[in-house]
């Protein structure tokens, strides 16, 4: 099994060429990018596209590649799986967990930005929608651990560019980051976060499971993987951070200091409200020499399908723990 972004595509594309698109001319990413998805799914197509060229930035852009419940039953390795089929081997992968492993080495920091050379604004960051207030990442998964117990945590939570080198986030109430974030905050120190972008669709899948704040999500996407996950340390945090990503923002939460962020068009179709929200800043990029940047079009296909199949997979088991034996 490919391990990484990549490795996926490239078994994808050989085996089933007609599900990847490429885009070879040059696109904008203030709104054409998303012009092309919403035309795509006007048309009922969910191909994976990778848009080779985007202004403003050396890198491609990766996206769409969890908007096909085919390409999700291929992560696992159930290339002519049913939902019932793909929910019963989720099931037991995820109560199967894999620790990870480290690595003193990895593909994630060939490349290591810092200091003045750190641009946040030259990599291929997407305006999604008419009145979102600025570019966003949506596809970054923010690491951190919780100061008390040191248990690792990872979720996705969107980032709004504010400069080259800080961002505004948004952190549900309901979400672990929070309570992570929360619990230095209350000790004005900043809290240390990683956002790794772009990984195999099976590390997506294992790290949005629903689990308690004791658990490491890596572990959980080493056992939906089927292999244990492979870790380096960050090179200015004290953080480890996924070996095969494509690129990783090794960042800090200032405490105390918030900044307007939002309005943005979130998952519901809705839009989520402007927030004075806290703010990050970039200590170092860490990438891949020829990165690819994985985006998600919240509210669409590719946000809402990898989503709802992690949740369809907690309701079918809560239901199957629920029910009388007879």
């Amino acid at each position: 099994m490919a391990k990484d972004l990549r490795g996926f595509l490239k078994e994808l594309e050989a085996e089933e060429p007609d599900q990847i698109l490429r885009v070879k001319r040059e696109v904008d990413p203030h709104f054409e990018v998303t012009g092309v998805l919403a035309k795509l799914e006007k048309d009922r197509r969910f191909p994976v596209v990778i848009f080779e060229k985007v202004k403003g930035s050396p890198l491609p852009v990766v996206t769409n590649v969890h908007a096909d419940a085919r390409r999700l039953f291929r992560a696992i390795g159930l290339k002519n799986a049913t939902l019932p089929e793909f929910i019963r081997e989720y099931a037991a992968r995820e109560d199967s967990p894999r620790p990870p492993v480290m690595v003193k080495e990895a593909p994630v920091q060939e490349v290591v930005i810092t200091g003045k050379d750190i641009d946040v604004t030259r990599l291929p960051i997407l305006t999604y929608h008419e009145k979102d207030a600025g570019r966003y990442i949506t596809a970054g998964f923010g690491i951190m651990r919780d100061p008390d117990s040191g248990v690792r945590n990872a979720g996705i939570y969107r980032l709004m560019i504010h400069s080259k080198d800080t961002f505004g986030i948004q952190l549900s109430e309901t979400a672990h980051g929070h309570y992570i974030w929360q619990t230095y905050e209350r000790q004005n120190r900043p809290t240390p976060m990683a956002v790794a972008i772009g990984h195999h669709p099976a590390f997506y899948i294992g790290c949005l499971s629903f689990t308690s704040l004791e658990t490491d999500e890596f572990s959980v996407a080493g056992g939906i993987m089927g292999e244990p996950v492979e870790l380096v340390r960050c090179r200015t945090l004290d953080l480890e951070v996924p070996a095969y990503a494509e690129i990783v923002l090794e960042c800090e939460i200032l405490p105390q200091q918030r900044k307007k962020e939002a309005p943005f068009g979130e998952y519901p179709g809705t839009y989520g409200p402007q927030r004075n929200n806290p703010v990050v800043q970039v200590k170092a990029i860490t990438m891949r020499r020829d990165a690819l940047y994985q985006s998600s079009f919240v509210g669409h296909a590719d946000n809402l399908l990898l989503s709802g199949i992690v949740r369809s997979t907690t309701i079918m088991k809560t239901v199957k723990m629920a029910s009388p034996k007879v």
